[in-house]
């Protein structure tokens, strides 16, 4: 098992006066560090690497406190090394019950250089947000190596805090929840929602209680408490260019801006991938800037013009 983080928030660079290397985390950091904690909680460690960055070795302070292990400054995770030595170093077959913690860009560019290789499941290039973590296990099926590990959602003071979020498939046993978020969504939130699936959540339940190899749903837990879920329907079957799917995506009012959509179209988008699809595709209606702005920074891009909705893409490498 393997653990990739990047950082926790770490304030304001243009804000921060000192050396870049000591900026240290923020308030919200700590939280997303501590967070990281409980996520990797049962996961067998027994070794700490961190960017030789003050926000790196503070991202593991908590961890290494309650695993009782010391963290090591790895020069290779540091932010100019050189990315073809961190691969190798990433993917040697030894390297396990490890987490590693470093920069957005660093894992950018190992994804990018991973995808040129054809090499064992790394994460997606862009979009890890600050104090998430990849879980890799290698010796997992396909459709199990690669598990996001959301940072704790931001709070904004409205009152909407809420604990660690897991995402994970939704089963049968979950259809109540489904259902009850359904019913919870005020009207512009339906509306907003991806659209190239249908528009009600009562499909989604029906499908997690029956079963359907043509479509996977995940959802996003904080406890019992369903907050957002996401899903796609594979609607082409082709050998070539490949299976593509659309996928549908919403959120709790409540769940909103705190980061839940992210997560969830970052795991289903890794899913995707496992399964042997190619491209994802969504149509989103055009007032839903915020989405289409996350859309964008996962590396989806536009596929038609401009409209009340949004047509968007994105391709998938193929599992090794």
């Amino acid at each position: 098992m393997l653990v990739l983080a990047r950082h926790a928030h770490a304030g304001s660079k243009k804000l921060w006066t000192g050396d870049d290397a000591d900026r240290p985390l923020s308030p919200l950091g700590w939280d997303q560090a501590r967070n990281l904690v409980t996520a990797l909680d049962g996961v067998e460690l027994h070794t700490l690497l961190s960017s030789p960055t003050a926000r790196c070795r503070q991202t593991l302070e908590p961890l290494a406190a309650a695993r009782g292990l010391s963290i090591d400054e790895h020069r290779l995770l540091a932010p100019e090394a050189p990315i073809e030595q961190l691969f190798d170093l990433v993917t040697a077959r030894d390297l396990d019950e490890v987490v590693l913690c470093t920069h957005g860009e660093v894992l950018t560019a190992l994804a990018a250089l991973a995808r040129t290789k054809g090499a064992t499941p790394l994460p997606p290039a862009g979009g890890t947000e600050k104090g998430a973590a990849w879980l890799i296990d290698r010796r997992a099926p396909a459709t199990g190596r690669l598990r996001y590990l959301p940072p704790v959602p931001q709070s904004d003071g409205d009152g909407s805090d809420f604990g660690p979020v897991v995402i994970r498939p939704l089963a049968p046993g979950d259809e109540p929840e489904v259902r009850r978020l359904h019913e919870q969504l005020g009207e512009r939130d339906a509306y907003q929602r991806f659209s190239a699936l249908p528009r009600q959540l009562e499909s989604l339940a029906a499908l997690v209680r029956n079963g359907d190899e043509r479509h996977v749903g995940l959802g996003a837990f904080s406890g019992p408490a369903l907050l957002g879920v996401v899903h796609y329907r594979v609607t082409c079957t082709d050998e070539n260019p490949g299976p593509a799917a659309d996928c549908a995506v919403v959120v709790a009012h409540r769940a909103q801006h705190h980061g839940v959509g992210t997560a969830l179209i970052q795991q289903l988008t890794a899913t995707a991938r496992a399964h042997g699809i190619a491209r994802l595709t969504a149509s989103v209606p055009a007032e839903n800037t915020v989405m289409l702005d996350i859309l964008r920074t996962l590396g989806w891009s536009r596929t038609g013009p401009l409209g009340a909705t949004v047509d968007l893409t994105i391709e998938l490498t193929p599992v090794p």
